[in-house]
């Protein structure tokens, strides 16, 4: 129960405020005391928000060792996240290397610069599939902007391939 001092009586929040005085009585009572499993931790294995055909799939699945299917593709997103800010790192590093050289090598920039927007576009690919499996809207995540990059690069002076996707 969080502190009195945090409470807040809105008249938007009555039922707040019956409920914690409410479990406050109780509380002063004493019939809070002797319960089933009074101090061990809660055992919250069932998401509410799943729907019941899945739940034994998933129990099964996650007893095995597994986990939902939007769960092992949000890995794969964090792991292609990482993989952009390294081809991104990668870049920045040859821009610098580039800078201090009286030729600079447009080929190899160009080169780096597909690897970063295939990489990009792969993200977007794995955020795509994590977006249509995730069970909760709230949980979905955001595309990279191909033409925001493309902008970015050319901005920052870099050869930019020719694409005709966004």
């Amino acid at each position: 129960m969080e502190p009195q001092s945090a409470w807040q009586d809105a008249p938007s929040e009555p039922w707040r405020i019956i409920a914690e005085r409410k479990i406050a009585e109780a509380i002063a009572e004493g019939r809070f005391r002797d319960l089933p499993g009074e101090g061990q931790p809660l055992v919250l294995d069932d998401n509410p928000f799943e729907p019941p055909e899945a739940r034994l799939a998933n129990r099964i699945l996650k007893n095995a060792g597994f986990a939902p299917p939007w769960v092992e593709i949000g890995h794969d997103v964090d792991h292609r996240s990482l993989i952009v800010e390294a081809a991104r790192q990668r870049l920045r590093d040859a821009v610098a290397r580039q800078r201090s050289e009286i030729a600079p090598n447009r080929q190899r920039l160009l080169a780096l610069v597909s690897a970063y927007l295939d990489a990009v576009e792969q993200l977007n690919e794995s955020i795509d599939r994590f977006n249509l499996a995730v069970p909760i809207a709230s949980l979905q995540k955001s595309r990279l902007s191909i033409r925001y990059e493309l902008n970015h690069l050319a901005r920052a002076g870099l050869p930019v391939p020719q694409r005709a996707d966004d």
